[in-house]
Formats: C-alpha cells, structure tokens, sequence
C-alpha cells in the first residue's frame, strides 16, 4: 500500500538522519508523508534548499515547528498553511527565506505564540489574513525583513497580544 511504502521510506531516512552515515544537506520530502507528526525540531541543522510542500500535509502538526536557523531559502510553501492543528511555536527564523508570505499562513487561526519569521528575506505586504490569528497572546515576529512598511488594519484583531510583536524592518 501506498501507506506502508510512505512509512518504510521514513524508516529508512529517518535511520540515515540518526546514524548519520548520509550527511543530509536538504530536508527529505518524505517527512512531509508523516501525517501524524506534532512537532518537528530541526533547527541549527545546517539545512539547505527549500521547505517541502509536503510538509502542508502535517495537519496534525500541533506546534514546535522548528526550522530556525538553517540556510533554508526561496518562497514558504503556500501549502503550510494546510498545518491548521498549530497552536504555538511556527518558526522559521534565520534563513534566507524570500518573497512574499503566503496569505494562506493566516489559516492558522489557533495559533497563540511564537509565529516567527523574523531575519529572512521576506517582502511583499504583511498579508491581511495574518489577522486571523485572533488567539495570539505572544510573540508575533515578522521584523528583520524586507516587508512593505504598511501595517494591515486587520493585524489589530490580535487583541489578546500583550508582549512581543515585532514588525520592524
């Protein structure tokens, strides 16, 4: 079945990454097939290349999404914003993320801390549809990019924020 061969091709990736006898540069695709996945902590892992589209598959992706600090670049996957279980801890901070942030991130509406993009390459306008996240109390960090000044209006329905929004460039 489909399933099993998804399953054995994490399996033998999966040992690959933990036995290091294959020195992984890119993020494996298959991960993405981990449907059942609730955190994933890859930060500092010296990652290169682009997020997989796959990864907008992990609905059940609840939070510490963590691929901070890599050399990951170009666009975020607009699928990512299929990764709707998230509550806290979507981060993607220094890389050298580029273009615009998907609108389709602010279907994360149960989001309550720690949306980080910041010191990426990103550009473009602050999407609208961030202000979806009514749930977020912390830690909203869009800053160190090369976002278009105007903040949206509707970034104002974030009423439970009480520290932590960064937005500057």
């Amino acid at each position: 079945s489909i399933e099993a061969m998804a399953r054995s091709s994490f399996l033998i990736v999966f040992l690959q990454f933990v036995l290091h006898r294959v020195e992984m540069l890119t993020i494996p695709t298959e991960i993405g097939l981990q449907t059942d996945l609730e955190t994933l902590s890859w930060n500092s892992k010296g990652y290169t290349g682009t997020i997989p589209t796959q990864f907008g598959l992990l609905t059940k992706m609840s939070s510490h999404f963590y691929l901070y600090s890599n050399s990951l670049s170009k666009a975020i996957p607009t699928e990512l914003g299929g990764m709707t279980g998230m509550s806290k801890g979507f981060v993607l901070n220094s890389n050298s993320l580029s273009k615009a942030i998907p609108t389709e991130l602010g279907g994360m509406t149960g989001m309550e801390s720690y949306f980080v993009l910041q010191v990426n390459r990103l550009s473009k306008a602050i999407p609208t549809e961030l202000g979806g996240m009514t749930g977020m109390e912390s830690g909203f960090y869009l800053s160190l990019n090369s976002l278009n000044k105007a903040i949206p209006t509707e970034l104002g329905g974030l009423t439970k924020m009480s520290v932590d929004v960064h937005l500057h460039t």
